[in-house]
């Protein structure tokens, strides 16, 4: 609870509550006060219904009256959008260098926290395939100019004069069809296909030069995220608003997310511009105990079976096998480096050059290998188990491959100093804050923006009023008289999570948080989509 008061909770039979009802011993710490009005009935005519309504009971719309309800439907709201990601709600920027620490490390355990810093773009860059090819094709044309050259000493003046005409004509062409095929490798190379975030937990928004791309929910993998518009800048300045959810109270080793131990934030971010599929052309063994069969390849490897990963067909179910096979960096200097088993259904382990680098299950099927990204050549073993043939049907190996975010800073808020940095922007930019009514306000995806209003209670009220937001495509928080009461996100068809229990667009506001005085505030995110607050009532 926001007020940070004690609540205790007795847990009864229904006769044991009637009986103390009844006998009126309830103190007013053991249950909310509407239980010890004149509205409590007496034990004989306490039915279930009727106890249930009692001890429960919250709303005040047919307490409150009908002018004061009418009056809350008509507030006017002050707005004001927040510049670029909304980081200007967070605390001091920290310099981090090269790397992306989490919130927890920089003292925020609730609230926001913002990331920024550059990576490369679409930069010229060459790749060691191209220039290997190139080379052949150098190589090729010297010796090919050699034997005609010495051809054309054995012919006469007038033929080798023609075959060197035709010579350099054909070079020519060549050099033509080289300088074509290299254009055309490098406009494949500038294309950013995307960008992978590094074990991001919990809700994770992405900014490309300070235009929102997407919203994901992070659990604590390593997830792709596809570049929608095409980007062809030479440099990128990414940035990251993350969201702390919540921490779990218990411990489940399959989703990263939910450890106990789990940091929340991201640990990386990368653009991607090569996505390779390696699910052809594995050396297969067969073996139960991973160990010495996920060493170095050795010259019994070499007569191995080549097949596609999780393709090797035995009457033994389930099979236990170790795939091997040399893995080369396509791009020179690229720093990101991260292996996805998509549709994985069973369990594997990663090796390279021998060292066991993670294990894999349906649920965390990601690892990073940039630590390998610089090497020339490794060698890639996994070990799987495979219960039944049909799991590895959907089963792809990808490579993902880019480059980092560097010169990162990041700076957060916690709720208290959210609240106060609202509060602050409220005294010092009323100027800039526009007057609307919660009635059909549309908002641009990726959108933050903050609603506050006031309205007055002329005499406390006996019971609860409800907050009901009518939308899609938005996610806010409300805060009333400086403490935060909930959060709501309102259907929508892209990204959102799955929510269990209760009314997804309602909100509380307890009367013992409503003064004569009172400040309502709506701090309002946009996700992709159509985003629009149809409607905002009071019950």
């Amino acid at each position: 609870f926001a007020d940070s008061k004690c609540l205790l909770l007795y847990v009864v039979s229904r006769e044991e509550a009637i009986n103390r009802l009844s006998a009126n011993k309830l103190s007013s710490n053991s249950l909310s006060p509407n239980c010890l009005s004149s509205n409590c009935q007496s034990s004989n005519n306490l039915s279930s219904n009727h106890l249930s309504d009692n001890l429960f009971e919250h709303t005040t719309s047919t307490n409150a009256s009908k002018t004061l309800i009418n009056q809350l439907q008509q507030l006017t709201y002050r707005k004001r959008t927040l510049a670029g990601m909304g980081s200007e709600l967070g605390s001091i920027e920290v310099h981090t260098d090269d790397c992306c620490k989490p919130m927890e490390e920089l003292e925020y355990y609730r609230g926001y926290g913002w990331y920024e810093g550059k990576a490369k773009g679409c930069e010229e860059r060459g790749y060691k395939e191209r220039e290997c090819k190139e080379r052949e094709c150098k190589e090729r044309e010297c010796k090919e100019r050699e034997c005609k050259e010495r051809d054309c000493k054995k012919r006469g003046c007038e033929e080798r004069d023609s075959e060197e005409r035709d010579c350099i004509e054909r070079d020519s062409e060549e050099r033509d069809c080289i300088e074509r095929d290299s254009e055309e490798r490098g406009c494949e190379e500038r294309n950013i296909l995307g960008y992978l975030v590094y074990n991001g937990m919990d809700i994770i928004h992405l900014y490309r030069n300070g235009v929102y791309l997407s919203t994901l929910l992070g659990d604590g993998t390593h997830q792709f995220i596809p570049e929608p518009e095409g980007c062809q800048e030479d440099e990128l300045r990414l940035g990251v608003r993350c969201e702390i959810w919540g921490h779990s109270n218990f411990s489940d080793s399959r989703i990263p997310a939910m450890d106990i131990r789990s940091k929340k934030g991201i640990r990386g971010l990368a653009v991607i511009h090569k996505i390779e599929e390696i699910s052809e052309n594995w050396c297969y063994h067969k073996d139960d105990k991973p160990g010495s069969s996920c060493s170095r390849l050795s010259d019994q490897d070499q007569y191995r079976p080549r097949i596609t990963f999780g393709s090797y067909n035995n009457p033994e179910q389930p099979q236990y096998g170790v795939y091997k096979k040399f893995i080369r960096p396509a791009m020179e200097g690229s720093d990101a480096l991260v292996l996805i088993l998509s549709g994985l259904q069973s369990y594997a382990r990663v090796y390279v050059d021998g060292e066991l680098m993670k294990e894999l299950q349906p649920m965390d099927c990601s690892v990073s290998l940039d630590a390998s990204s610089q090497n020339a050549e490794f060698e890639l073993s996994i070990y799987y188990e495979q219960k039944t043939i049909q799991e590895s049907g959907k089963l792809r190996i990808l490579l993902y491959e880019g480059y980092r975010m560097k010169e990162i800073s990041c700076c957060g808020a916690d709720e208290k100093q959210l609240v106060s940095y609202i509060e602050a922007m409220h005294a010092t930019s009323s100027d800039e804050c526009h007057h609307i009514q919660l009635n059909h306000v549309k908002l641009m995806p990726g959108e933050m923006a903050l609603f506050s209003t006031n309205f007055h209670l002329s005499e406390p009220l006996s019971k609860s009023l409800s907050f009901k937001v009518s939308g899609r495509d938005i996610k806010l928080l409300l805060i009333l008289n400086g403490k935060m009461l909930g959060r709501l996100w309102l259907p929508s068809e892209g990204v959102r999570p799955l929510f269990k229990g209760g009314d997804e667009t309602l909100l509380n506001l307890p009367k013992s948080f409503l003064q004569t005085e009172n400040k309502l505030e709506l701090l309002v995110e946009a996700m992709l989509g159509d985003p629009e607050i149809t409607e905002a009532i009071f019950e």
